[in-house]
């Protein structure tokens, strides 16, 4: 099972996921091969439609096998 885990080291609510998980199990969306990614799946998974449609980033937030999406408690 892939599993990706999306922050941003800025963002408020990725800090408490940051200190959760180690620096190698997270993927930085201020990369932008990390960006294009995320984007990719951000725009495409059903499991990230609520936030498109809230107007959100959508971080953090975890994608399993690149289909299911899991969010933390704030995204």
């Amino acid at each position: 099972m892939a599993t990706e885990i999306f922050v941003h080291p800025q963002c408020p609510h990725c800090a408490s996921v940051i200190e959760q998980f180690d620096a190698a199990e997270l993927t930085d969306i201020t990369d932008i091969r990390n960006l294009k990614a995320f984007l990719a799946y951000r725009d495409s998974l059903d499991g990230y439609a609520d936030i498109r449609s809230q107007g959100k980033i959508g971080v953090p937030s975890k994608v399993i096998d690149g289909e299911t999406v899991e969010f933390f408690d704030q995204v």
